[in-house]
């Protein structure tokens, strides 16, 4: 009687020993892949965003770009197109 005492603790121990085992291993792997996974989104969102920033300053680009040809295009004219406005508009102009 006392054997199979012994024995039956003997066996809770070590089965309570390897199911710890087991919830350790499960929970460092889980851990790791966490991390990883939390990395690679990290990455993928950067990656994201510098597409989006780089679509931004090609728009921006293209905005300035435009207004400059448009200021070099008026400078071309020169006064003399202004002043031909003024003096074609019914309105009173200032500088004419």
């Amino acid at each position: 009687m006392i054997r199979s005492g012994l024995h039956r603790t003997l066996f809770h121990k070590y089965a309570a020993y390897c199911a710890g085992l087991v919830s350790i291993a499960l929970l460092v792997s889980g851990l790791t892949s966490s991390y990883f996974a939390y990395r690679e989104t990290r990455a993928l969102i950067e990656d994201l965003q510098r597409e989006k920033v780089r679509g931004a300053a090609q728009q921006i680009e293209q905005f300035a770009r435009t207004i400059e040809s448009q200021l070099t295009a008026a400078s071309w004219r020169g006064p003399a197109a202004s002043s031909s406005i003024c003096r074609n508009s019914s309105s009173s102009c200032f500088g004419c």
